[in-house]
């Protein structure tokens, strides 16, 4: 009886062991998991960074005291780099945003391939811009056919999107048999003609990151200030040339300014 305790003990302990070792594997996985998950994350979020410390502001977008020494030609550069190198962080971040601007959540816009067309259709101010709107409706239905890993079907509708663009080109901007080319639904242009303008004061689109803008508005700034710096000496020698030709019109000398001596009514001015 002693034996058969012990052994049922022993059993027992044995049991104990193995739950404990599965809890530790389990416990092991998930923060291998999480390890991972964090060094994917930093991965995705170190160009960004770097956008953003070099444009002065923060992983959030918003600017700092840093911004006065942003050089704009680098920012650009790399931006660049960056959705180059990482093109899945645009598609994140523009469906995080589609999701922001359709106010749900990220999940739920990727579960929803169409909320890109509804996007174009409620928030996109087309109004009388018939063939921007053709193109837009475009874009949203390769989105929904890549966000479905239908990657044949996006191949072919931009074939079908190449043919449309010859067509309108042969048609002289003539769209109806451009479209039916395509095979796809018409826009709902009684709806998007309404929307001619966006409401507020941003004036970038929804689907646009803030460090996308940053960087190349500073580009801008950095081009205007170079095209500024190349016309500011040929304005001066164009001055100087047209005095020169003044001087030598009145042989040498430059045309001595008298004083007025007489007003508009032939009255002596005063001194």
């Amino acid at each position: 009886m002693e034996e058969g305790m012990a052994e049922e003990a022993y059993g027992g302990l044995n049991e104990d062991v193995a739950a404990g070792t599965k809890m530790q594997n389990i416990e092991g996985a998930m923060t291998a998991l999480l390890k991972q998950n964090q060094s994917l994350l930093q991965h995705l979020t170190s160009k960004t960074d770097d956008i953003d410390s070099l444009m002065g502001g923060d992983s959030t977008g918003h600017a700092t005291t840093k911004v006065v020494g942003a050089k704009g030609c680098i920012a650009r550069e790399t931006w660049l780099t960056h959705i180059n190198n990482n093109p899945d962080s645009m598609v994140l971040s523009v469906r995080q945003r589609l999701a922001n601007a359709m106010e749900t959540t990220a999940e739920a816009a990727a579960s929803n391939p169409a909320l890109m067309r509804t996007f174009h259709r409620q928030k996109v101010p087309y109004g009388q811009l018939k063939c921007l709107t053709y193109c837009g409706f475009i874009a949203a239905k390769l989105w929904e056919l890549a966000e479905q890993g239908k990657h044949q079907e996006v191949h072919s509708l931009i074939a079908r999107f190449n043919v449309f663009i010859e067509q309108v080109a042969i048609d002289q901007g003539k769209y109806t048999m451009a479209w039916l080319l395509t095979g796809l639904e018409a826009p709902p242009f009684e709806e998007t003609t309404r929307h001619d303008r966006r409401p507020g004061l941003a004036p970038f689109g929804l689907l646009t990151a803030p460090q996308s803008v940053a960087a190349n508005l500073a580009y801008l700034r950095d081009l205007e200030y170079l095209e500024g710096r190349q016309k500011a000496p040929e304005d001066n020698s164009g001055k100087k040339k047209e005095q020169d030709l003044a001087d030598d019109q009145n042989g040498g000398k430059r045309k001595p300014r008298y004083r007025k001596k007489y007003d508009k009514d032939g009255a002596k001015a005063d001194p």
